[in-house]
This record gives structure tokens, C-alpha cells and sequence, in this order.
């Protein structure tokens, strides 16, 4: 896919603008192909950050929201917190969970260095093939570590071949 992508990239037009949009939305319709679940579901993802209903809990990374719907549902008294690059995918990932009536979750543009949270803010931080897209990691999982609670949990999970 990504190859497709980089086609399309240089040959619909020169607005850099265009070509992102053009970039996102392929990129945003394939992070929604339940064909993921065979390598994690958002269910398995639940079990795993061993959620509590009352979670305060960031997704960073999240794309169109792929995992969002389920785990902001599971947090009744708790709320979901998406951060991304792309205002585009915060953008698509609103629109997803708005459809699906669910309010309790916020959405915060990032710059990929630094996270712009209170320091222990989150009991469960996550990101799904996020940290491989990272450049600096080392100062990325400093923050990660500075806005997560001292008993928090943070997922990584990214698939075998990613940076």
C-alpha cells in the first residue's frame, strides 16, 4: 500500500495540501479493515490495558479510530483522549465516534515530540503501530513516561518488520 500511495502522492497535484488529504484518507480507510483483528482486536486490546471503567486513558496515534469506539464505551465513568499528528485523522476518528453517539472522549492535536499534558495525567496510555512512525523515540517515551500515572499501563504494539 504504501507504494500505491506514493504514486498517488506525486501525480494527482502539485498543492501539498491535495496530496496529504489524498494520502490520509487512503491511509484512514485501510486502518479500518477489520482484517486487523486477526493481529489485535479491540477487545483483546481491552483485556490487555486491563481497563478500569473509570480510566483516564490516551490513544496516541489513532488514526480514524479503529480501536476508539470500543474502548471509549468500555470507559462509562472514565474518558478516552486521542492525540495526533494529523488533524485530518482526529478529524475522521470524531466523525466515527460522533455517529456512534459516544461523548467521552477529547481530542488534542500533537506535534510527534512533545505531549502537552498534565505530568501523571493517565492511568493507561496506547498506541497501535504508532512508535515505529516515531523519529525520536527516546525523547517521545520520555513524555510518554512523564503523563502517565506511577501504576499506569502503556501498550506498545506494533508489527513485526515496523522501524
Amino acid at each position: 500500500m504504501g507504494i500505491i500511495i506514493g504514486i498517488i502522492e506525486h501525480r494527482v497535484f502539485k498543492g501539498y495540501i491535495l496530496k496529504l488529504k489524498i494520502k490520509n484518507i487512503i491511509c484512514g480507510f485501510t486502518l479500518l479493515i477489520p482484517f486487523r483483528n486477526i493481529f489485535l482486536s479491540p477487545s483483546k486490546l481491552i483485556k490487555r490495558l486491563k481497563l478500569k471503567d473509570n480510566h483516564t486513558v490516551l490513544e496516541i496515534g489513532p488514526g480514524p479510530g479503529y480501536f476508539s469506539p470500543k474502548v471509549a464505551k468500555f470507559l462509562t465513568q472514565g474518558k478516552l483522549v486521542l492525540t495526533d499528528i494529523q488533524q485530518e485523522m482526529l478529524d475522521l476518528a470524531r466523525k466515527r465516534l460522533d455517529k456512534r453517539g459516544i461523548k467521552n472522549v477529547k481530542y488534542k492535536l500533537c506535534d510527534g515530540m512533545s505531549l502537552e499534558f498534565d505530568s501523571k495525567s493517565f492511568d493507561r496510555i496506547f498506541m497501535v503501530t504508532v512508535l515505529g512512525e516515531v523519529e525520536n523515540k527516546d525523547i517521545y517515551l520520555s513524555e510518554i513516561h512523564r503523563i502517565l500515572k506511577d501504576d499506569g499501563i502503556l501498550s506498545i504494539s506494533e508489527l513485526a518488520g515496523s522501524r
